[in-house]
């Protein structure tokens, strides 16, 4: 990964935790993991795929078998 590219998800890990998500994770993945529930993360995905196809699907980390990775779930302290 290039030191361009590492600056960039550090960035945006930092303003997710900043907004109450998990320090270890992108709005982009939180967005995509909660976009059928959250008017905000629909909106914002909306956005980012007009840019990247599918980018907060492609975001979402996930476990061996195949649920969102519990580490991210568990840093949540808003909605």
């Amino acid at each position: 990964m290039s030191y361009g590219r590492g600056l960039l998800i550090a960035v945006d890990q930092f303003f997710n935790a900043v907004f109450g998500g998990h320090p270890d994770e992108t709005i982009s993945s939180r967005w995509g993991r909660t976009k059928d529930t959250n008017k905000v993360a629909k909106i914002g995905c909306k956005v980012l795929d007009k840019i990247d196809h599918q980018h907060c699907d492609g975001s979402i980390e996930f476990t061996p078998d195949g649920q969102p990775d519990p580490h991210h779930l568990s840093g949540e302290t808003r909605k």
